[in-house]
């Protein structure tokens, strides 16, 4: 088969029937808002997965399976090499029984031609997915990409502006960066607007080890100085295809003040892990500033610790947060003064991945919802209505790691405005 051309002080709830709404420029909402489409009472979206590596088999072929099924509709597969795709298409056909399996350049093209694909989900090492990705784009299909957007302020800045220039209807791009998704750092920056008020401090210490006996280790590109950034010859991609999370992370929590202020860095790389020829670990801190507030955030990432140990530990106006990842969820503990929060503490599973995914599905219906409506001309720009999708804020998630990589090699304070 081939495919066919073409806002009151209380705790915030964490059940399913609540919204978490923050004052920041999200609207991005856990449970479904009057204003978003209904997902339930939309066609599917004819969704193609564009890559076949561990992530796509690992995580989202079984995710869409798990919770999307009559939402999104996989409709075609793709990987750069036949063996790519084979075994993503395995998993995938057991749950949709058309889905078409495409390879190449040829295979690629087909899928940008058919209008049986409304959106991709771009699965691949970070240079040629922001290619893929753009092409995409200019083909008029919806892109979900998974982080980071890119590797370089060139090439992203002139993705970005490719994309500014396709107009008020222009197609979906959103990254997948599924930190920034997260119902633990939600409910943080609902407890921390709602009761504890602005953050004065964060304090990350994320310390992993890397070996062979890693998934991740496994993939030649992460290895790449070509593929990932490097400092003076030496890579530091599992500093930055990584730790990227984390960035995104940080802003989330510090809210308004990490979006649309000012960042100034200063770090220091260091090479640890005997396995890993690349530096592995970067310690520092970057300060997030407005006219209004400002907040540090001191920051130790590691890939040489034998024992791991992720812990963000917030200190506010009126109080704290410790959030701990866990094996198969994260910790959350805060409190307050007695008036204000009393001892708190809940458990969240890992479940960003699910979140953004669901968020993309809302903007590409309601970009099918308006398209053509009476309301056409008043909305446009669908893809400003889910800011947390946004390339532009994974760009920013990236400018905060490139200016920590300087500053390493500078030995001085770094900027990004």
């Amino acid at each position: 088969m081939r495919l066919r051309p073409l806002v009151p002080r209380r705790l915030p709830s964490t059940n399913s029937t609540t919204s978490y709404r923050v004052n920041r420029r999200t609207s991005w909402t856990l449970a479904m808002s009057a204003s978003q489409p209904s997902l339930s009472s939309s066609s599917p979206v004819k969704l193609a997965l564009l890559g076949g590596g561990n992530f796509a088999r690992n995580t989202y072929a079984p995710v869409l399976e798990r919770d999307f099924k009559g939402l999104v509709e996989v409709s075609a597969v793709w990987s750069r090499s036949e063996k790519g795709v084979s075994e993503v298409f395995d998993l995938v056909s057991s749950y949709a029984p058309g889905v078409v399996k495409e390879f190449g350049d040829e295979g690629l093209e087909n899928i940008l031609d058919s209008d049986q694909v409304d959106a991709v989900v771009v699965i691949l090492p970070p240079k040629p997915a922001l290619s893929v990705t753009v092409r995409a784009l200019e083909r008029g299909k919806h892109v979900l990409q998974e982080k980071p957007v890119g590797t370089g302020s060139e090439e992203i800045e002139a993705a970005l502006a490719r994309y500014e220039k396709l107009g008020q209807w222009r197609p979906v791009w959103g990254v997948a960066e599924n930190y920034r998704f997260e119902e633990v750092f939600a409910y943080s920056r609902q407890l921390i607007e709602q009761s504890l008020g602005s953050v004065i401090s964060i304090n990350l210490n994320a310390a992993s080890a890397l070996n062979d006996s890693s998934v991740y280790w496994h993939t030649p590109w992460r290895h790449s100085t070509d593929e990932l950034p490097a400092v003076g010859g030496v890579g530091v991609g599992y500093l930055f295809e990584g730790p990227v999370h984390f960035m995104a992370a940080v802003r989330r929590l510090v809210g308004d003040v990490g979006t649309s202020g000012k960042v100034t860095t200063s770090a220091s790389l260091q090479q640890r892990n005997p396995d890993l020829n690349q530096l592995d670990t970067v310690s520092g801190w970057l300060r997030f500033e407005s006219s209004t507030e400002a907040c540090t955030c001191s920051f130790v990432i590691t890939k040489a610790a034998r024992v791991p140990k992720t812990v963000f530990l917030l200190t506010c106006e009126e109080g704290n947060i410790e959030i701990e990842s866990l094996p198969g969820k994260y910790v959350l503990r805060a409190q307050g003064t007695d008036e204000v929060l009393p001892l708190l503490e809940k458990e969240f599973p890992f479940n960003g991945v699910k979140n953004e995914i669901d968020c993309f599905v809302k903007a590409v219906c309601k970009h099918k919802e308006v398209l053509g409506s009476t309301f056409e001309r008043k909305v446009g720009f669908i893809d400003q209505h889910y800011p947390d999708l946004s390339a532009l804020e994974a760009y920013k998630d990236v400018q905060c790691l490139l200016a920590m990589f300087k500053s390493a090699t500078s030995n001085q304070v770094e900027s990004i405005d």
